[in-house]
């Protein structure tokens, strides 16, 4: 049997270039299988993370705090740390002894007016009555919501947010409250400042 020479030297030339490129394709294929695998996975940026709760208090968590801090100090004994109080809205203006006449300071109660101390109320609140105001206590975040000079003129009076009803006036009638700034022209400067609010009051029992 003849052999073509020149046939058989392609079919071996062929073959040996198929034995060759196989790998390299085996290769190929498995460098997409990884680049496939990778491109799946999730990245870790998208993971679910645990919600993280914050225990920062509320202006309500603080005044009752105040508050609970306050009675115990009067009375000299832990006490409960809810209770003893009641919330009420109330109109809430600021008054000095400019605009008191001659009375000489002289309180409808009898007392002389102390800043940081005297509210004028209604006669819905007994003289005597203690109020919590947040906005006037320097503890309060309320309170650093106030015009800066405001906050300086409270802070360095001594108002800690804690009023005793001893005035009474003609225009103060139903939730409206008129809180004692002192006799100078300063007091009044931050009295017309503060003008009138709209805020909520505690009456402490």
């Amino acid at each position: 049997m003849k052999y073509n020479w020149r046939t058989l030297y392609t079919a071996l030339a062929l073959g040996t270039a198929l034995a060759v490129s196989a790998p390299a394709i085996s290769e190929n294929k498995a460098d997409e299988k990884t680049n496939m695998s990778q491109t799946a996975k999730p990245p870790e940026d998208n993971a679910k993370k645990p919600d993280v709760q914050t225990n920062k208090k509320t202006s309500q968590d603080v005044s009752i705090e105040r508050i609970k801090q306050y009675r115990e100090q009067k009375h000299k004994k832990q006490l409960p740390s809810r209770g003893g109080y009641r919330r009420v809205p109330a109109n809430v203006s600021a008054y000095t002894l400019l605009e008191c006449g001659d009375n000489a300071g002289v309180t409808a109660s009898g007392k002389i007016v102390r800043k940081g101390e005297t509210i004028a109320a209604s006669k819905q609140l007994p003289f005597g009555t203690e109020i919590y105001i947040p906005e006037f206590d320097p503890a309060s975040p309320l309170f650093r919501e106030l015009p800066a000079d405001l906050q300086k003129y409270l802070g360095t009076s001594g108002y800690d947010g804690f009023f005793t009803v001893e005035d009474r006036g003609g225009a103060i009638k139903g939730k409206k409250l008129d809180v004692y700034f002192g006799s100078s022209r300063v007091a009044k400067n931050h009295a017309l400042k503060f003008g009138r609010r709209n805020l909520t009051a505690y009456v402490i029992k």
